[in-house]
């Protein structure tokens, strides 16, 4: 959803103002580098807690497809919901996120819903 934003503000010619909303979050990347070590290589260990249901790298096309379709037609749903199939972890809690990319559609909505809780009552999606 970001790169959603960063591309809309691109396109009307506000490059100076990219460069402000992301600078503060690239410093604080950087910063937690200093302050934790390298920790993009114990994240592996910390999904051990929480199953992992991503489909990467397998979804990164229908999440390319979602992002494309967000910037071609600037609709921010869109961009919600490419964020689970470019994502290499994805788990069962962050399914309800998903949903707001839902939200303008609402028969669309009501059937995901009601088939996560139908999912749930027969055991499918397993938390720990």
């Amino acid at each position: 959803m970001y790169d959603y934003f960063e591309m809309e503000k691109l396109s009307v010619g506000e490059w100076r103002r990219v460069i402000v909303i992301s600078a503060p979050v690239m410093i604080a990347f950087f910063i937690s580098f200093i302050i934790f070590g390298f920790w993009p290589l114990i994240v592996p260990k910390m999904l051990i807690t929480a199953p992992n249901i991503s489909l990467f790298p397998y979804s990164i096309p229908i999440g390319l497809a979602f992002l494309y379709f967000s910037i071609r037609y600037r609709r921010m749903d869109f961009a919600i919901l490419s964020s689970p199939f470019l994502s290499p972890y994805f788990n069962v809690h962050s399914i309800p996120i998903l949903l707001f990319g839902l939200l303008r559609s609402p028969k669309i909505f009501y059937a995901v819903v009601i088939l996560l809780w139908i999912l749930q009552a027969f055991g499918v999606v397993l938390y720990y």
